[in-house]
């Protein structure tokens, strides 16, 4: 029978579950299958014929439930996904009653409780333990791709079809096998009878001696993995490095001839399903190989591309440094390539095989063994990005015979914020040759300035409120994009400071902190007491020096020696190698590079594309037809008052007319600075000496930008007068809200100047028109697709943000994300920006 005539019949019986009569002439009600459910129900054959076929449908899909709880870890389990999306959208309404979802996005969110109806009956009286065993879409952030329900649903209804038409043949079969006569039987048993005793006396030899090879294979196997398993515990020192690695090595050459030498059995597996006890472990037999062996090609590779490594540190008998790691790694690339391309075939492979089908014992391997590892590599930090980086990492150490790699390292402070992190009070140079470390120095940035040299002239913002006519390097971060800000950086730069520079590291305050959360307190030079996470930011705002030593001119005095006095103790014993230590920086550092406390920029094309791939290059990127978001503080008071700012963000998006959205973003500033002193920019201070350059209770002086998408329309705004007594020009600055042009591909940008007095609080509003096409329409003719990036500024910790929306009457939201919430006026929803953040919804006509 034709595959999609069968799947638009079955299509016919699921619409109408509640209309059994319209399914009286259906085709399949003369069906042999039929005939069997009404001699197995003979309660049933008085009923309409449309009736018998949706009961009937309906007990051959209960059979369909799979036999364990969903798969939980690595990735939806897709046989319960099949099964609960076809029993909440049609087989659950019709046994249990429960209301008929609209749609297969309304069913999605129906899941979990149908799978629950159809495993316990009554959801009531289930267990808390037991639901969550069988929750399978509940514990997701959001809900799931339309082409991922539309391809369950697919593959649901196949699956549903082809057992309803495998039935069909088998009873099919069962009767004409009947009608033959008993000596055509005898006839064909005699003739295979013969045929495989022929077969067997010439192949059992051969058979025996590959049953024999197959088995010691398999034994091997077993061997080898009982042997990583045990070495995982511990395997941190040189020497059981390199006996994993020999030890993989072995397991793959294993698999790689089991895989060879039972070549021929391995194309029947899939047919010995049917067999008690071990048939479903025997079908799934060549995807378990294929995944088993892939894992340790890649595994094999890996160990093959850091064996100088492992060799030099057996030499020396000490685990090393991660320099020492990352630097000695061969650079050829195609050992790390290959493991790259083996863990994607080995995941294809876990895909492939159905869970459901093995036995006790290799489910439990599977799922509590495999699984979990696999869900390791796709973490935040997935492993074929952990495997791009290692490759690249000689080269960018310097190691293989390239050069020295010289790296700059922005210093930014965010108790001055400004745009890409806070002021650029130091850089740094970090020199690495041969995957050493040859050089770190630090120097104040005001020292790399050579004022007798033609600079360029500055962003007419410094130049208006802070009389800054020329850009020096300490305002080179005024740009948002973090790429222009480094094209600006590196030129400065390199007026009194010519060497080559392969990339730039920028790294604000918040990030010492954290490290030093992993480290410990450490012994700093000149400080009273140990400097830790707890005392670090006091240390850093009190340790620079008032006035140079004796001897030392002013011109040639750096202020901010302290930089590298910490510096040098906490790198040591950053380099030390300690491997449960290098674990938790690793986790931290790709936790402060998501959350914009670390920036990176990379002369080398490969690795900037992976810097642009997880977005820690720092460019401000707003989404093809998707809203944007973005607001920028710029201190300009001449002081360190952002430190004890709070602020809050609020936006306000009314979609009522689909085709001229409208938004309003209100930013709440708080000053929690102590003090109600006169807002004078460059007033006189009161502070002891030892705080006197480092005013934090001061008025908040901002120039507050927002980003938006291209193509908006300021319509409205709030913006604040300055008086002018307080300004440095000593005039008045007129409320006024700037339309600014930035060069930021599809951004919109919106400036203007306020101030914050001591103890004070302030709310400034910007509304305006965005383009149309920030909707756009869904995949149903009738609904449409809202999205929003909410994109943090760096050296911010985590701003709180509010979204609520208006909708068009009569439209509803589907399947709404977790925290969006329904409103007497619409919806809502709050998060924080400790990194960027996103947000879709899916709405329409709510009939």
């Amino acid at each position: 029978m034709d595959t999609d005539q069968n799947i638009t019949l079955l299509k016919t019986i699921l619409e109408n579950l509640d209309h059994p009569e319209k399914l009286n002439d259906h085709p399949w009600v003369k069906r042999q299958f039929m005939a069997e459910f009404r001699r197995s129900n003979p309660d049933w054959r008085d009923r309409p014929a449309g009736s018998q076929l949706v009961e009937a449908v309906f007990r051959i899909f209960e059979k369909l439930k799979p036999e364990r709880p969903p798969r939980q870890g690595l990735r939806l389990d897709t046989r319960w996904g099949e099964f609960g999306l076809l029993a909440a959208m049609y087989f659950a309404p019709y046994r249990f009653g429960i209301p008929t979802p609209a749609t297969l996005r309304a069913a999605w969110q129906e899941i979990d409780r149908a799978i629950l109806l159809f495993v316990f009956g009554t959801p009531a009286d289930i267990p808390l333990e037991d639901r969550q065993r069988y929750r399978l879409v509940g514990g997701e952030p959001e809900i799931a791709a339309n082409s991922t329900i539309s391809d369950w649903h697919r593959k649901g209804l196949e699956h549903l079809a082809g057992v309803i038409i495998h039935y069909e043949g088998s009873l099919a079969t069962r009767k004409s096998s009947t009608s033959k006569r008993k000596n055509q039987v005898q006839v064909v048993f005699k003739t295979v009878l013969f045929c495989l005793l022929a077969v067997l006396l010439v192949g059992v030899a051969w058979t025996g001696y590959s049953a024999w090879r197959i088995t010691q294979r398999l034994r091997s196997v077993e061997e080898n993995s009982q042997t990583l398993l045990e070495l995982s515990r511990s395997a941190t020192e040189p020497a059981q490095l390199d006996k994993a690695g020999q030890t993989v090595a072995s397991l793959r050459a294993d698999l790689q001839e089991l895989e060879t030498e039972s070549s021929g059995f391995l194309r029947l597996a899939p047919y010995f399903a049917w067999l008690p006890v071990y048939g479903g472990d025997l079908s799934q037999a060549p995807q378990l190989l294929e995944m088993g062996k892939q894992l340790s090609i890649a595994g094999d590779e890996v160990f093959r591309a850091a064996a100088p490594v492992i060799a030099a540190m057996k030499e020396k008998g000490t685990s090393g440094g991660i320099l020492d790691l990352l630097g000695g790694l061969q650079d050829d690339g195609t050992r790390l390539l290959a493991a790259q391309s083996a863990l994607a075939q080995a995941r294809t492979a876990r895909q492939n095989i159905q869970t459901e089908k093995l036995s006790t014992r290799f489910q439990s391997i599977l799922i509590d063994r495999i699984d979990p590892l696999l869900s390791s590599m796709q973490g935040a930090f997935p492993v074929d990005d952990v495997l791009a980086m290692a490759r690249l990492a000689p080269r960018l150490l310097g190691a293989i015979g390239n050069g020295p790699q010289t790296y700059l390292i922005m210093i930014q402070n965010e108790d001055e914020l400004r745009p890409t992190g806070g002021f650029l009070s130091a850089v740094g140079k970090m020199v690495l040759e041969n995957g050493r470390l040859n050089e770190l120095s630090f120097e104040s940035s005001e020292l790399v300035d050579d004022l007798s040299k033609p600079y360029p002239q500055a962003p007419w913002q410094l130049d208006e409120y802070m009389r800054a006519e020329i850009l020096l390097l300490r305002d080179a971060n005024w740009f948002t994009d973090f790429p222009t800000t480094v094209k600006w950086v590196r030129f400065l730069y390199a007026y009194t400071r010519p060497q080559a520079v392969n990339g730039v590291i920028a790294l604000d305050q918040h990030v010492i902190v954290e490290l030093l959360r992993q480290v410990g307190p450490l012994q700093v030079e000149g400080a009273s007491e140990p400097v830790s996470s707890e005392n670090v930011l006091t240390y850093m705002r009190t340790a620079k020096e008032q006035k140079p030593p004796e001897g030392i001119s002013a011109k040639n005095w750096d202020r901010k020696q302290f930089i590298s006095r910490l510096a040098d103790p906490l790198m040591k014993k950053l380099m030390a190698g300690d491997s449960k230590l290098m674990q938790k920086v690793s986790g931290v550092l790709i936790r402060l590079l998501d959350e914009k406390h670390i920036m990176l920029q990379s002369d080398d094309p490969e690795m900037n594309a992976l810097l642009r791939q997880k977005n820690w290059d720092g460019a401000v990127k707003p989404p093809a037809n998707s809203d944007f978001l973005m607001l920028v503080d710029s201190n300009v008071g001449f002081n360190k008052t952002s430190a004890v700012v709070d602020e809050s963000l609020k936006y306000q998006l009314d979609l009522t007319n689909l085709e001229n959205p409208t938004a309003q973003v209100t930013v709440s500033q708080a000053n929690k600075a102590a003090g109600s002193d006169a807002c004078l920019q460059l007033r006189g201070l009161s502070e002891s000496d030892a705080q006197k350059d480092y005013r934090i209770n001061d008025c908040y002086w901002s120039y507050l930008r927002l980003y938006t998408p291209a193509g908006s329309v300021l319509t409205a705004s709030t913006p604040h007068i300055i008086p002018a007594g307080w300004a440095l020009r000593e005039q008045e600055i007129p409320a006024r809200t700037d339309t600014l042009e930035e060069d930021i591909q599809g951004i919109q940008a919106f400036g203007t100047l306020l101030v914050v007095p001591e103890s004070q609080a302030l709310d400034t509003t910007f509304q305006y028109r965005l383009p149309p096409w920030v909707i756009s329409r869904g995949e149903q003719e009738s609904h449409w697709i809202y999205r929003l990036k909410a994109q943090k500024q760096p050296g911010t910790l985590a701003i709180p943000l509010t979204i609520q929306i208006r909708l068009p009457v009569d439209m509803a939201v589907f399947s709404p994300m977790n925290g969006l919430t329904k409103t007497t006026d619409g919806w809502e929803y709050t998060t924080n920006l400790q990194r960027d953040g996103t947000l879709e919804i899916e709405f329409g006509p709510a009939w």
